[in-house]
């Protein structure tokens, strides 16, 4: 009787899995869908999840001004650049905390931890 109830468990928690899959990727999916359809047929009413105008215009007219492109540049440069630092200081920082003791370890650990495990609501 354990193992039944534990299949079911199992079952139930797949089954939790893939509705929050499908929960968190519909946008994603929706927005990549629309990419392809013409402004008319993306705010048209009722909305249709396949074009029946496929079409890449909205890509090509992103990549042949040189002035989006240039904005696409510039935002994958700070990207770049702002992961970079974040990780050397991380990497710094983790180093530290593994290797010396300080005062206020202990405190600035739990602060850490605290802050990662509280939920963001960015």
């Amino acid at each position: 009787m354990i193992g039944k109830k534990k299949l079911w468990v199992q079952i139930l928690i797949i089954i939790l899995l893939v509705l929050g899959t499908a929960w968190a990727g519909f946008p994603i999916l929706w927005m990549l869908l629309n990419s392809f359809k013409p402004n008319s047929e993306i705010f048209a009413w009722p909305p249709t999840w396949i074009s029946e105008n496929f079409s890449l215009d909205a890509y090509k007219a992103i990549f042949t001004n040189p002035e989006q492109v240039r904005f696409f540049m510039n935002s994958y440069a700070i990207s770049a650049i702002v992961v970079v630092v974040t990780l050397v200081i991380g990497i710094l920082a983790a180093y530290s905390f593994s290797r010396f003791d300080f005062p206020g370890k202990r405190v600035i650990n739990t602060i850490i931890v605290a802050v990662q495990a509280a939920m963001s609501f960015s």
